[in-house]
């Protein structure tokens, strides 16, 4: 009795343990995003959208994520559109498991930017950016995703004599965990109690046969 409650106890301690565990395996997000640009653009705001086409757990706390976004940018001057469309590679540190998780980022890639002026420039530049966010488990594989970053765009062509840009970019949506979990470890083995031994016999302190409690003849020869 006490070695089953000492197995039940144990189960409901790695009960957490034993779960399916999504943080190892390959993932992909999608996310809308709004942009607030730097204030040396022509551009009040952005809207459009970033996806991580796919992104590889390194280890415990750190992940290598590639993706790619598409921004279009209101112009103040004119009412036109800007258009950036950017790739790049992520390294993102997640800081602690759970159902909610926070995250830091930072990373660099390439955009291709199209300024909707009578001119109509076109130009590619290379880009950092670093950020932050929080991830929020929906179910075992689908969680919400959030996150802010702030873009270093190094293109002096956007705005007279200015040679980078920084602009804030934020991003809400849901992430997915397409691998396979890392299989749970097995429960715990519990050793069986080994059987009671059995009972010693009644005492029969004359060795003749019969028990001391039944015997009438106390003192018998042995064998009589």
């Amino acid at each position: 009795m006490r070695n089953t409650a000492l197995a039940l106890a144990l189960l409901a301690c790695t009960g957490v343990a034993t779960a399916a565990d999504y943080s190892k395996t390959t993932y992909g997000a999608v996310m809308g995003s709004y942009t607030a640009p730097d204030k040396d653009r022509d551009a009040n705001f952005g809207i459009g959208g970033q996806v991580v086409f796919l992104g590889l757990p390194l280890s415990d706390h750190l992940n290598l994520e590639f993706s790619g976004f598409g921004t279009s940018l209101d112009r103040d001057s004119d009412g036109n559109q800007d258009a950036q469309v950017g790739l790049g590679v992520d390294l993102m540190v997640p800081l602690v498991k759970g159902p909610v998780r926070p995250f830091l980022l930072a990373g660099f890639g390439g955009m291709y930017e199209e300024l909707g002026t009578a001119l109509d420039n076109k130009t590619v530049s290379p880009y950092l950016n670093f950020g932050a966010g929080m991830l929020f488990s929906l179910t075992d594989r689908l969680s919400a995703r959030a996150e802010g970053r702030w873009i270093a765009d190094f293109n002096d062509d956007v705005a007279p004599g200015v040679d980078s840009l920084g602009d804030w970019r934020f991003n809400l949506g849901l992430q997915y965990a397409f691998g396979a979990p890392v299989a749970p470890p097995p429960p715990p083995v519990v050793a069986k109690a080994p059987p009671p031994p059995p009972p010693p016999p009644p005492p029969d302190s004359d060795k003749d046969g019969v028990i001391d409690s039944l015997d009438k003849c106390p003192g018998t020869p042995a064998g009589v």
